[in-house]
This record gives C-alpha cells, structure tokens and sequence, in this order.
C-alpha cells in the first residue's frame, strides 16, 4: 500500500504558528502548581505547537498526552482536541499509521462540535491522508473532494494553498490504484490553479514532479513505486517502444520541474526530494549511473517515511552495484534488509492498535444485532401464539376449510423458521470468526517463549487455554536495575469473559510495574484490585459484577539472590534441593469478594543458584481425570514438581505437558492451563 508524502505539505499549510516562549518556560509552567488552569491550558498549547514546529516529536508525544490528561480533568474541549491531533501527527511520524488515524478521528468531532473550521479541515486533511496511506484510496479521494466541494463557501476557511494541495493528493490516490490518467487530469488542475491564483508559483515544482511519477510508475520503475510503498510483486508488462515514451514525457515533467519559479525556496516542504529523487530513479532506469548518483546525493537524508529512506538505500545499493563499488553496494543493502525488518515491526504494532479499536465496535454491533434478533423472535412467537388461538376458534366453527387454511399458515411458518435458523447460524459463525480474532491479540499480547528466555534464560511456560481465548495470563517485565517481575494470573471464567479480563490484568501490570514504576509486589496487587472494582462498579459483594482475578507476582534480584512474593489466593513454589517450600498468598482475589479487603503482603525469601520457582493457575491440579476420575489434587502437583525440578527446563516444560496429557486421558479440559518455571542462574 502507499505510503504518501502529503501530511507533513498539508499541516505546515494549514497553521501560522504564534510567537511562543522558549520551551524551558513553557515547560515548567505546565507542570507549575502556582498558576491558574486557564494559563496552564495557554502554555500547554503554546508548547505543543512549539515542539511540532521544531519537529520533536518524541518530546511532542509526552506532553500532548499529559496536555490530554489535563484537558479531561479540566474538561477544555479545546485543548483535548489539540492534544489527540498532536498525538496523530506523532504516529504519523513513527509510520504508525492506523493509531494516527484513530487518534484523527477521535479529534474530528471534537473540532466539530466546537465549531473549529482551520481545524475541521486540518483533522480531515490528514484522515484523508492516512486513507491513502493504508490502501484505502476510494476514502481518500472522496474525503478530499469533499473538502474541494467544501471551499465554495466563503466561510469554509479553505485557501486555493489547500485545494491545490487537495488536487495534487487526489492526483497521487489515483496513481496508486495505477489509474495514471485520472491521476494526471487532477494534478494538470493542481498546475492550472497554481498558474491563475498562485503569483510564486509555489506548487510547479511538487506538482510536475508528481506528474513525472505517474509515467515513471506506469513504465514500471521499480523505485518510484518503493519511494512510495507499492507492492512490486505483480508488475505490468508494457512493450519497449511504450516504456520508451513513458520514460521521455517523465523526464520532460522533470526537466520542467527543474525550470519550475521559486523552487529552490520550498525544499524544507519536500519538493526537491520527489523532484531530485524522480531524477535519480530515472537516470537509474536508463542506466546513467553516476547521473543517478548526483541527483540522489541532493537528498535530504530526512526523509518523510520509512518507505522513502527504503527505496533510497535500495538505489544506492544498485547504482554501487553497477559501478562496481561492492562494498558500499553490501553496507546499503544491509541497511534495506533492516529497514524492511522495522516496517514488519511496525505494521505489526499497527495492527494491534487497529484491532483494539475495531474488536470493540465489531462486538458490541453483534450484541446489539443479537439483542434485535432476540426481541424480534420474542414478537414473532408472541403474534404466532395470538394467531394460533384464533385458528382454533375458527376450525371448532367451520371445521375442515379452516383446517386446510391453517396448513397452509404453518408451511410458511417452517419456511420462514428455516429462514431465521440460517440467520442465526451466520450470526454465530461471525462471533466464531471475531473471536478467533481476538486470540490473535491476546497472542499478541502474551510475552513468546523466546522472549521469556531473553529475560529469564533457564525458564519455561506451558499454557494451554480451555477454549479458543484464555482466562489465564502470564507476564513479565525485566527494569533497567536487572530485577525480574514475573507473574501467572488466573481471570473470572474462561472463553471470551476471561480474556477480556486477562487484558484487563495485562492493562493494569503495564500501568502500575511499567509506567508508575511501583516496586512493591503487595502495592502493585492493592493497586489492581482498586482500579478492578472502581471500573466494574463493584460497589459490594452484592454487586451484579464480581469478577476479579487470582494471582501470584514475583520480583526477582538477581544480584542478591532475593525473591519477593505476594499471592492473591495463588501461592509460590520454592524448590532447593529436596525440600519443597510453599510460600502462600492472602485468601483474597484481585476484586471484590466477601471478606474484609486487607492488604496484599509482601513475602520474601532467599534463593541460591539452582533453586526453582514456580507460578501457576489452577486449572492443572483441578484437572479431572485418572482410573476413577478425580481431581489430580494440588498436594499430588507439588510433589510432580519436585520430581522433575532437577531436569533442565525445556525438558520439564514437556513433562508437564506429558502428565497433564495422560491424567485427563478421554476427559474434557475443564478450565485454562498455565504453569511457569524458572530456575535461579
């Protein structure tokens, strides 16, 4: 899919920036306790414009989110709006293309409600944009030529700046579904608007090169397609003679391009990076390598996106390659390879984002077509019992007649059941499919094995869910001082319920371990357990919500060889030697519960070097099964352990795996499966 060049044109086009301070002030201000809310709310805004201006958009992404906090707890629509519109600016800069377009998207209505015009039509803009970006290219020409349609009115607060902009990103959407011509005819109106209402000329430049990259692309160069992010793997066959022309009208676009007025003003925009780069990958395709070499020197090696700095380093490994330069041509190539790596990491992250945002509305439109569903087969028996009672009547008075006619009814009865089975099962089939879904999220959110090793080496986990997603979860987190958090955690039910508790449990780890870098395992457990019964409204036990979750949470110092430990229900196992040493947690779950909240203890104990630990839920040792079909009993799991606690951890991971396999024998898995072993190195 294509990953365009436009948002950075379209939102430095869009604001004149004020006068601000200088980003010290502005940043104690903001965290200040002696000033008003209101110049809290000004500064705030003051630094954020500051910092895009300047481009840092690591120091942007902080402060717009704590600018979000503030603005919420204040409730200033205004400054909310600014923050989540920063905030996309910053995924945009990072390539994480669908978290910025939620984050638009999310800022758009604020906008509208507030009546922010400039503001509506810079959200638009980069939606518009990232539209393009993703593939989505149908959106994205019909957002912009909204927005062309939107300039008639006066008060619309369009400039001909934007919709020359408009028309040349409309010209760029169309070139990426390869309709060159639609594409040409709307950059030529980009050109037309440029020469009647544009005195400097600003866009020539942009635009003829943009007008080169349609023949350049439609000749099939490799490059101005990577330049861009297209997919190369399905090239279109075009005769010598064509690709002759096509490759001699885009240089002459470019040769114009070159001639264009005022373009050597406007590179810091990024005009002379397409035109020097159309260039480059021309000369390349003719096979003038030192050419190409020249015009790719002229690069800023700032580049827009991740795919433009691909397709540069694939050039320069190439054209190395040709002169036979093959050092240089190995360290660029080398380069590619880990850029393409990134991307992969990147769209990877991309699309758990989206999945979060999309898996919410997904389930809760199924919910409420079920709840339809359910009221309209509620009616549908109630009107068949009424009419049923009235053909009973009528037969005991006109006999036959009416029986045939009642025949007749209850045919099309069963035909139209027929209908609302098949209904129903297509409604079943795609919550199959959303949850099938959703366990790649959680895969995705669970740490891999591999991972678990990189922190942990001598370790192990064996999960194995009861159904399709688990209620089950482990964790961990290694700091920056070397110490090992650790945890199995064991949510309210199985399925579906239970592992939108797990996230729940993964949400609050994260943000009491990770983000508030809290180092108590008892605080961290009190924690979690106030913000479960805040967000569940379990006002008391008898509450309609009790869900929770059991748990057991270890930080291990590997320096001084010390474990701290605090359980909720879940104990630890210790194991030195021949001796097994069962540290217990609070009788008490993560949620509200019957008993008096009392806070989580913190145990600790000392470790030496081949001792192990061991985390679990409780779904192994509850576990059916056997001659006579009992529970395998917790007691009988300990002693398991200690019998396999001498061999090396991948081999007692499948031990594990093996006992639980021949306990249950013909048995059904009864809940979620999770064991964790490690060993202190």
């Amino acid at each position: 899919m294509k990953k365009i060049f436009f948002f950075l044109l379209i939102s430095l086009n869009t604001f004149c920036w004020a006068q601000t301070q200088s980003l010290d002030s502005l940043k104690s201000l903001v965290f200040s306790e002696k000033i008003s809310d209101s110049l809290k709310q000004v500064s705030f805004e003051q630094l954020l414009f500051t910092l895009f201006d300047s481009y840092e958009f690591d120091s942007l992404k902080k402060f717009s989110e704590i600018s979000e906090s503030f603005s919420r707890k204040i409730n200033d629509s205004s400054l909310l709006s600014q923050s989540l519109y920063f905030q996309g600016m910053c995924f945009m800069s990072k390539a994480s293309f669908n978290s910025a377009l939620y984050k638009f998207k999310e800022a758009l209505p604020i906008y509208e409600n507030l009546k922010s015009y400039s503001w509506i039509i810079a959200c638009k803009s980069q939606i518009a944009s990232l539209y393009t970006t993703i593939g989505q290219n149908d959106k994205a020409i019909k957002t912009f030529k909204e927005l062309i349609k939107a300039s008639i009115n006066e008060n619309s607060g369009i400039n001909f700046f934007q919709i020359i902009n408009f028309h040349l990103a409309i010209g760029d959407a169309y070139s990426c579904m390869n309709k060159y011509n639609k594409a040409r005819e709307y950059l030529s109106d980009a050109l037309e608007i440029s020469q009647n209402k544009d005195s400097t000329r600003t866009f020539d430049e942009l635009a003829n090169s943009l007008y080169a990259f349609t023949y350049l692309e439609q000749a099939g160069v490799s490059y101005t397609q990577s330049w861009h992010g297209k997919d190369k793997s399905n090239p279109i066959y075009i005769s010598k003679k064509r690709k002759k022309e096509l490759l001699d009208s885009a240089f002459t676009y470019l040769e114009q391009a070159k001639l264009s007025p005022n373009s050597a003003l406007f590179s810091s925009t990024g005009h002379q990076q397409i035109h020097n780069f159309g260039f480059a990958a021309y000369f390349l395709e003719m096979k003038k390598f030192e050419m190409a070499q020249s015009y790719l020197n002229k690069i800023n090696k700032t580049f827009p996106n991740p795919y433009s700095a691909l397709a540069y380093f694939e050039m320069k490994s190439e054209i190395n390659k040709s002169l036979e330069n093959f050092e240089l041509s190995s360290k660029y190539l080398e380069k590619v390879i880990e850029l393409k790596d990134s991307l992969k990491k990147l769209d990877a992250k991309d699309e758990i984002v989206k999945f979060e945002f999309e898996i919410k509305q997904r389930l809760d439109s199924l919910k409420y077509l079920d709840n339809i569903e359910l009221e309209k087969q509620k009616t549908i028996a109630k009107v068949e019992e009424l009419k049923a009672e009235k053909r009973f009547e009528l037969g005991l008075e006109i006999g036959i007649f009416i029986i045939l006619i009642s025949l007749y009814f209850i045919y099309k009865q069963l035909k139209k059941t027929k209908i609302q089975k098949a209904l129903i099962e297509e409604k079943q089939l795609e919550i199959t499919d959303s949850i099938n879904y959703a366990k790649k999220i959680q895969d995705a959110l669970l740490i891999s094995t591999v991972s678990l090793k990189e922190f942990i080496p001598e370790s192990f986990i064996f999960f194995k869910p009861k159904d399709i997603v688990s209620g089950d979860f482990y964790w961990i987190h290694k700091n920056d001082d070397g110490t090992i958090f650790f945890t199995v955690a064991d949510c309210t039910g199985h399925g579906v319920p239970g592992a939108f508790m797990s996230m729940i449990g993964n949400s609050l780890l994260n943000e009491n371990i990770i983000e508030n870098k809290i180092e108590d395992t008892g605080l961290i457990l009190d924690n979690s357990r106030a913000s479960i019964i805040k967000s569940l409204h379990q006002k008391d036990i008898s509450s309609e919500s009790k869900d929770g979750m059991d748990m057991a949470l270890c930080k291990y110092n590997p320096k001084n060889k010390t474990v701290e430990f605090s359980g909720a229900n879940n104990p630890l196992i210790h194991i030195s030697g021949e001796t097994i040493n069962k540290i217990k947690g609070d009788s008490q779950p993560i949620g509200i519960y019957s008993g008096e909240l009392k806070s989580f203890k913190t145990n600790k104990l000392k470790v030496k070097e081949g001792d192990m630990l061991y985390l679990f839920s409780d779904g192994f040792h509850d576990q059916f099964g056997g001659e006579k079909g009992k529970k395998y009993m917790s007691g009988k799991f300990y002693k398991f352990l200690l019998s396999i606690s001498k061999e090396n951890t991948e081999k007692q991971s499948k031990l594990i795996e093996n006992e639980f396999e021949r306990w249950r024998g013909a048995f059904e898995q009864i809940d979620d499966v999770c064991v964790m072993g490690v060993r202190v190195t």
